[in-house]
C-alpha cells in the first residue's frame, strides 16, 4: 500500500474514501441517537437549485455590499457560516461550526461559548433557516457535549470527507479521484446524500455541497483570504451588531488567513489551490460557475469577479456619500 499511497492509485483512494465515509456514518448514527440529527439530502435543496447560491463568509469585504447587492442575494439562495451570524442579513441556510483550537483550549472554549451566545440571540431571526453541520470533526464535539438550543431538533449533518496526499502531486491526484466520485454522487438518484470534501475550510465544503445538490452557480462573498480582517472587527455603524451591542468574537492576530497559508499544510496546498484543482477537474467541464463577490479577493483572477446587477463601486461610493451627508 505505501507505493499505492505515494502515487495515489485509485485503489488507495478507494480504500481511504470508504474508511472516511464509514467513520462519518458512525458519527451520523451517534448524532441521530443522541440528538435526533438527520442527514442532509439533495432533495432538501431541490426547489432552489435553479437559483444562484451565495455563500456568506466573514471577510471585511462583505461590508462593502449595498442594499442592492443584498437584494440580489435575497432573490436567490444564500448560505451563511460560522460568525456570519453577526450579519444583519438572515440567510436561507446556515452551517454551524464549533471552533477547533486544540493548541489553545481556553481560547477554543471562550469562542465556542460566544458562538452559542450568538446562536441564542439570533434564535428568532433564524427560525425558518435550514441549519446544518459538516461531518469533518464537528460531530465529535456534539457527541460529547450538549447541542445549542437553536440547533436541537433542527440541525442536519452533511457528510464531509478529507482530501489526502502529503505532496502537491499526490493531493492533486486525490482531488481528481474525488472529482470522479463527485460526478457520480451528483447524479446517483439511489444515493440521496451529498458527500462533500471538507478539509478545514468551510467555504470549500459549502461550495462542493452546492455542486453536489445541483446548483450551477456559486458566488463567494466575504471570502477575502488576502486580508485577515473580519467584518465584525470593523462593523458598519448602522449594523444591528453595533446598534444592539452584539459581542464580537475574540481573534488572535493574523498576518495571513489560516486557510490561505500554505505553510499550515503538509502538502502546501491552500484553499484557493483546492478550488483551482476542482475547477480544472470537474467544475469547468460540468458547467459549474464559481465567482468571487469581491473585486479585491485573493481568489481573483482565476476565480472571476461576479457581475453584480448593481455596480459594487457605485454602491460603495453612494454609502460614503450618505455617511458624510
Amino acid at each position: 500500500m505505501p507505493t499505492l499511497q505515494k502515487y495515489c492509485h485509485p485503489l488507495y483512494f478507494g480504500r481511504r474514501f470508504i474508511e472516511d465515509l464509514s467513520e462519518q456514518v458512525g458519527y451520523a448514527k451517534g448524532l441521530r441517537a443522541k440528538h435526533g440529527v438527520q442527514l442532509v439530502r439533495r432533495e432538501d435543496f431541490a426547489q432552489n437549485i435553479h437559483k444562484t447560491a451565495f455563500i456568506l463568509g466573514s471577510g471585511a469585504s462583505i461590508n462593502n455590499l449595498s442594499e442592492g447587492n443584498w437584494a440580489e442575494i435575497r432573490q436567490n439562495f444564500s448560505i451563511g457560516l460560522n460568525f456570519s451570524l453577526l450579519q444583519d442579513f438572515v440567510p436561507n441556510a446556515y452551517s454551524a461550526e464549533t471552533p477547533d483550537y486544540p493548541h489553545d483550549p481556553g481560547f477554543e472554549e471562550n469562542e465556542r461559548a460566544l458562538l452559542y451566545q450568538i446562536l441564542k440571540l439570533r434564535k428568532d431571526d433564524y427560525k425558518d433557516t435550514y441549519l446544518m453541520i459538516r461531518g469533518t470533526a464537528v460531530p465529535k464535539f456534539f457527541l460529547r457535549n450538549p447541542m445549542a438550543p437553536m440547533l436541537e431538533d433542527r440541525v442536519k449533518m452533511a457528510f464531509s470527507l478529507r482530501f489526502h496526499g502529503d505532496t502537491w502531486e499526490t493531493r492533486e491526484k486525490y482531488v481528481n479521484n474525488y472529482a470522479t466520485v463527485m460526478k457520480l454522487n451528483r447524479k446517483a438518484g439511489w444515493f440521496p446524500f451529498p458527500v462533500a470534501p471538507g478539509l478545514s475550510a468551510s467555504i470549500l465544503f459549502l461550495t462542493t455541497l452546492c455542486y453536489l445538490v445541483g446548483f450551477k452557480r456559486v458566488v463567494l462573498c466575504g471570502v477575502d483570504l488576502n486580508d485577515p480582517t473580519y467584518f465584525f472587527e470593523v462593523p458598519r455603524q448602522d449594523s444591528r451588531m453595533v446598534q444592539e451591542g452584539w459581542p464580537a468574537p475574540p481573534n488572535p492576530p493574523m498576518v495571513v488567513h489560516p486557510t490561505f497559508n500554505r505553510d499550515r499544510y503538509k502538502a502546501r496546498v491552500n484553499v484557493k489551490d483546492h478550488f483551482l484543482m476542482l475547477k480544472k477537474a470537474i467544475f469547468d467541464s460540468e458547467g459549474f460557475e464559481l465567482y468571487s463577490g469581491s473585486p479585491t479577493s485573493a481568489l481573483l483572477p482565476e476565480i472571476p469577479f461576479y457581475p453584480w446587477a448593481a455596480s459594487l463601486d457605485q454602491n460603495v461610493a453612494l454609502r460614503e456619500k450618505d455617511a458624510t451627508a
